[in-house]
């Protein structure tokens, strides 16, 4: 599902990444596991294509460069640490989502208000995002991610916010999942496989 090969990058003169490798099947669940600086957002911004690297990146068998970027990105939903979404209602936001033309017919506005349900946040759907707190930014962009459906999910600190029982929850939601997950979190909740370096 991923490979990634002799991978080398640097971000403002500082080595990132120096000849490093990996490979994860498809419907693995990862822990990336580095300590802060080490490149695990650097990763992920690699996968995403918005950031330029040395070496060789497959998803699903697909060599990752500026022909495939597009195609890569409609099998993957990423959640951000910052959550930081459009100043607009919530409705409108999850709208505007099903309207993309690469969401168009595959994602069920009704999934996603399931989803919403699902984390207690259902009744933020008329509120501004600007209003919500940090926890439910976080549950919204972690129900938008499984209502998009993709092969892959990228899930950086995405229960950083939540109390233990909603930590749990998505934990939950992730283990029973199809989706390839890679994940960065300093919560001590996760028995995934680990990639440290």
């Amino acid at each position: 599902m991923i490979k990634i090969k002799d991978l080398n990058c640097q971000l403002g003169g500082k080595e990132i990444f120096k000849n490093f490798n990996l490979e994860i099947k498809a419907g693995e669940k990862i822990l990336l596991n580095a300590i802060s600086g080490k490149g695990k957002t650097t990763l992920f911004n690699i996968l995403l294509g918005f950031q330029k690297f040395q070496g060789e990146v497959y998803i699903d068998r697909c060599e990752l460069n500026k022909y495939t970027i597009l195609d890569i990105r409609k099998k993957i939903s990423y959640v951000s640490q910052d959550i930081d979404f459009q100043n607009k209602n919530v409705k409108e936001l999850i709208t505007e989502i099903i309207n993309y033309n690469l969401n168009k017919n595959k994602v069920d506005y009704k999934e996603i208000l399931k989803y919403l349900k699902d984390f207690n946040i259902l009744d933020t759907l008329h509120k501004n995002i600007m209003e919500l707190s940090g926890g439910e930014r976080q549950r919204l962009g972690f129900a938008i991610c499984m209502g998009l459906n993709r092969e892959i999910w990228l899930l950086d600190e995405v229960t950083a916010s939540l109390d233990m029982e909603m930590k749990l929850r998505v934990k939950n939601y992730i283990l029973n999942s199809n989706a390839t997950v890679l994940l960065i979190s300093h919560d001590d909740i996760w028995d995934f496989k680990e990639v440290k370096w």
